[in-house]
């Protein structure tokens, strides 16, 4: 086996004890530890020497896939994914989770400081499972992908235990649906599902008659949570998008690539300096510097007994196995 589920995601946010409020209060994820962003991660994450940090990892009960990981930087940055970005971007775009009512939890949410459309779309993932599910975006920019099921739960991991689930899937838009599929393929990873879905404009706020081409895939059918969600806009013509980056194999990430990007077809040649982790591109907030992109485009999948991967939209490579 290459890889495991997807274990944890790192989600950069403007104010801890803000999305402490929002993630553990309102939608019930526990708190397991939380402290100063540890040293070791300073590098594999390109922090500007001297930036401080804080961490809060949290989990769904006991479990130990799914999980999240707050970051919390001293000086803030600049939102890369901007509503301007929605169908021209790639990369992390949502959060998924399963809770008992959604229908129920949306107002308190909204209440809360999430932004959307405020009602939650009826929709079938096959004639057998069907699920109310919303997207709304938290005060950080982070979507947030939260359904219940109407039914054929018992399908897909049966009863659900305590408020909220581990992180179902973290959904990753992509210019090239069958080339990142084939690149998670490679890891290990099969397709649960795929489709293109259609009348989801008005739950994504996306311009009429785009509709999704969408692969839900899973490394183990026994272990739902963590799987990886690939979606890719289709009938985009009411918008201009930009030509994505030429595709260009090279070798794998070397030991002095410790987040991947050497490894990356689509690496610091293909990409513009403000997707590129450790180029130049700051911004400068407050007497400081912060790289200009968000550590929740990271994923973590730890191998067994070989520390951990992490996971950019097309690269991969070993780090370290800290939770925090």
């Amino acid at each position: 086996m290459l890889v495991s589920e997807v274990r944890m995601v790192n989600v950069s946010v403007g104010s801890m004890d803000d999305a402490l409020a929002l993630y553990a209060g309102e939608l019930g994820l526990e708190v397991v530890a939380r402290g100063d962003l540890p040293p070791e991660l300073s590098g594999p994450w390109r922090v500007p020497e001297g930036l401080p940090g804080k961490v809060a990892l949290l989990a769904a009960g006991t479990e130990r896939t799914g999980m999240l990981r707050l970051v919390e930087f001293g000086v803030p940055g600049d939102r890369i994914w901007t509503k301007a970005d929605q169908l021209s971007g790639n990369g992390f775009w949502a959060l998924n989770f399963r809770v008992h009512d959604i229908r129920a939890l949306l107002p308190r949410l909204l209440e809360a400081g999430v932004t959307g459309s405020g009602e939650a779309k009826n929709w079938s993932i096959t004639d057998e499972v069907a699920v109310w599910d919303s997207v709304t975006t938290d005060p950080d920019g982070v979507h947030l992908d939260i359904y219940s099921y109407e039914r054929g739960a018992e399908l897909r991991g049966g009863e659900l235990h305590g408020r909220i689930s581990p992180l179902q899937t973290i959904a990753i838009c992509v210019h090239n649906l069958a080339h990142t599929r084939r690149f998670y393929e490679g890891l290990g990873y099969e397709v649960l599902w795929e489709r293109t879905i259609a009348g989801l404009e008005d739950m994504l706020q996306i311009p009429a008659g785009v509709t999704l081409h969408d692969a839900n895939l899973v490394r183990d059918p026994a272990i739902l949570p963590g799987r990886v969600e690939l979606f890719q806009f289709l009938d985009t013509g009411v918008v201009s998008l930009p030509e994505p980056a030429p595709y260009t194999p090279c070798g794998p990430a070397g030991p002095r690539d410790p987040v991947g990007i050497d490894g990356d077809p689509r690496s610091r040649r293909g990409l513009p300096p403000r997707h590129r982790p450790g180029s130049k591109a700051y911004s400068r907030s407050g007497g400081g510097r912060t790289p200009r992109y968000r550590t929740h485009h990271l994923g973590n999948l730890p191998r067994p007994g070989r520390g951990m991967h992490r996971v950019l939209p097309a690269g991969l490579s070993a780090g370290g196995g800290s939770y925090l």
